[in-house]
């Protein structure tokens, strides 16, 4: 029994003599610390660094109450520039808190590489509260200026910061009666950023042309409007261009599937620094397909190629145009070919005459029809044949008549 008694004394002794320990412990863990992040560890003049300022272990002082915080940090005014209100910008927590932010920079003349900012959050009721806020609280932009030289380095450190906590509040809750400033917090270290070279701000073409193709105008770097025209069979253009600086960088669009019309080509110049551009515009006109105008499309496939080059121009235009479509199809086949040829009086002469003399003309005529057309020679010559027939019999009858 004793032993047992022994044991838990010794046990209870044991725990007591360890609380401190637990209690520096839990109170470590608690302990409020701000720290600061940047956005980059590399910047060059007239670029911008983000400096934000964050606190961990937040809600361990705020279990009585109201909080108010100030906070602040340095940095050097030669090198850097900032807008205290404008270069301002609070944690979407903060801000949805609708708590109140009261900022300040404080310079001073013996000291010029040396400015402070110092930002105030504090609550102005009751129901407000950062109890359960525990990260970012606000960030700055600073600017490098444009004389800061390669290789230098930009510090940003924490400044002056307190921490307080309302005790207590007037019966109409419209003020803290008390409020406990609380100035054990820890701070995290110094954030330091290198300045580069100075980029270019250069963002133009040197020359520009396109392959096979004259722009409208003589390229200048300051013109940033250029036209082409390209027929219809090209759909695409290969650019040929250099920038004024090696640094910069060059994109296109819209070389290529032309329609048939207008089309733009884009050509957009980035300069080191990233932010300066320029864009200059080829607009290319494609012209419309072409069709053959004025050429006959009912050419017949039978045309003769061997029309004689040496047909007389001098075609009588008495020609007749109106040759019958109703030529008779029974033209007797026993003609007879024994024409007499004697004398038979003067009709005979003035027939004979005639028949001769149609004869040349319709000779003139074939030659004429030759130039038509194997077919329009047929028919001519059909009609020749009827015609000269005709006139046989009617110089045959003739002479029946006077014997």
């Amino acid at each position: 029994m004793r032993k047992t008694i022994s044991c838990i004394v010794a046990l209870i002794l044991t725990v007591t003599a360890l609380l401190p320990i637990f209690s520096v412990l839990t109170f470590a863990e608690g302990t409020p610390e701000f720290y600061l992040e940047v956005d980059k560890t590399e910047v060059h003049p007239k670029q911008t660094v983000k400096v934000t300022v964050k606190i961990k272990n937040f809600a361990a002082y705020l279990e009585n109450g109201i909080s108010n915080i100030q906070a602040a940090f340095e940095f050097d005014p030669t090198l850097l520039t900032v807008d205290k209100d404008e270069n301002l910008k609070l944690s979407d927590k903060v801000t949805d808190s609708k708590l109140t932010t009261e900022t300040y920079l404080h310079t001073d003349e013996a000291t010029p590489n040396k400015a402070v900012l110092e930002v105030w959050i504090y609550a102005m009721s009751l129901d407000e509260s950062l109890s359960n806020y525990t990260e970012e609280l606000f960030t700055y932009t600073f600017t490098v200026k444009e004389e800061v030289e390669k290789d230098t380095v930009l510090e940003f450190k924490l400044g002056e910061l307190k921490y307080f906590v309302a005790d207590g509040w007037n019966e109409d809750k419209s003020d803290t009666v008390s409020i406990t400033d609380l100035t054990d917090v820890m701070l995290g270290e110094a954030k330091t950023v290198t300045v580069g070279k100075l980029l270019s701000e250069v963002a133009t073409l040197k020359s520009l042309a396109v392959e096979g193709f004259e722009l409208n105008r003589d390229f200048s770097s300051t013109r940033t409007s250029y036209a082409i025209a390209v027929p219809y069979d090209v759909k695409s253009v290969k650019l040929d261009y250099e920038t004024s600086s090696e640094f910069a960088t060059v994109k296109t669009s819209g070389t290529s599937k032309f329609t048939v019309g207008t089309n733009t080509v884009k050509i957009t110049v980035t300069a080191e620094d990233g932010k300066t551009k320029k864009t200059y515009t080829i607009t290319v006109t494609r012209q419309p397909e072409e069709t053959p105008s004025d050429t006959p499309s009912d050419i017949p496939s039978d045309t003769p190629s061997d029309i004689p080059s040496d047909t007389p121009s001098d075609i009588p235009s008495d020609t007749p145009s109106d040759i019958p479509s109703d030529i008779p199809s029974d033209i007797p086949s026993d003609i007879p070919s024994d024409i007499p040829s004697e004398d038979t009086g003067s009709s005979d002469d003035v027939y004979t005459g005639l028949l001769e003399s149609q004869i040349e003309k319709l000779e003139k005529e074939n030659i004429f029809l030759k130039e038509k057309g194997a077919t329009v020679i047929i028919v001519f010559a059909v009609f020749s044949v009827i015609l000269l027939a005709a006139l046989i019999i009617v110089s045959v009858n003739y002479k029946k008549d006077i014997k």
